[in-house]
């Protein structure tokens, strides 16, 4: 993902970028909600920054969701989004 993220404190009180992951239908996935989404908080070319969107009670990979139709949903606050990619199983 990359994105500007305004304030750039690293916390959520200024801007961030969460993803929440939807089934074919809309509806938000069981523990890839928008609430179980981390918000990313800094630029995403600052060093510190997280290689992409994560959910802090599942693990990092989506084996999963492996097979299934999904959507993302992207919610912004005080950020710009100018890309974002999702990577399939290799």
């Amino acid at each position: 993902m990359n994105c500007r993220i305004q304030g750039g404190n690293g916390t959520p009180d200024d801007g961030w970028v969460r993803v929440a992951i939807l089934d074919e239908h809309g509806q938000a996935v069981l523990g890839y909600s928008r609430s179980e989404s981390d918000p990313l908080v800094i630029d995403s070319n600052h060093p510190a920054a997280p290689k992409g969107a994560t959910w802090s009670k599942k693990p990092p990979d989506l084996n999963a969701l492996t097979g299934k139709k999904i959507r993302l949903r992207l919610f912004l606050r005080q950020a710009d989004l100018f890309s974002f990619r999702a990577n399939g199983r290799e």
